[in-house]
């Protein structure tokens, strides 16, 4: 089992979603009554070319296509956030995988291919025992 199981708050993680799904059909039903609405007045001999209606209408078009952003820039929110706790998750494993990196040790290659592991302290004593 994960580290990070432990940590998961299903209720939570279910409260977002509900909130999510609750965001997409409130949009839907939003543009749809506004359809609806619309078409009443639009084909209706008594309100057509009211000023009324049309205003009302072009306020309500702006109404719903602020609806659909805030909804639709939501889940963009949502998506941009759960990648970028995983892009962490994914690092912290990785760190407590390999452990810390260590500053003063460097790996080089031998002539055959071979992985050579130094010290860095002692590679600059003997290169000062060298200058003398």
């Amino acid at each position: 089992m994960d580290e990070y199981e432990n940590f998961i708050d299903y209720q939570a993680i279910r409260a977002r979603v509900e909130r999510r799904l609750a965001r997409r059909i409130a949009f839907f039903t939003h543009l749809l009554i506004f359809t609806f609405v619309s078409m009443t007045f639009i084909y209706n001999p008594f309100w057509k070319g009211t000023p009324l209606v049309e205003v009302g209408s072009v306020v309500w078009f702006i109404l719903l296509m602020i609806h659909g952003g805030y909804w639709l820039f939501g889940e963009t929110r949502d998506r941009a956030i759960r990648k970028e706790i995983e892009r962490e998750r994914k690092a912290a494993q990785m760190m407590a995988a390999y452990g810390k990196a260590k500053r003063n040790s460097f790996d080089h290659l031998r002539d055959d291919g071979a992985l050579i592991d130094f010290d860095a302290a002692e590679w600059d004593t003997e290169a000062k025992y060298k200058r003398g």
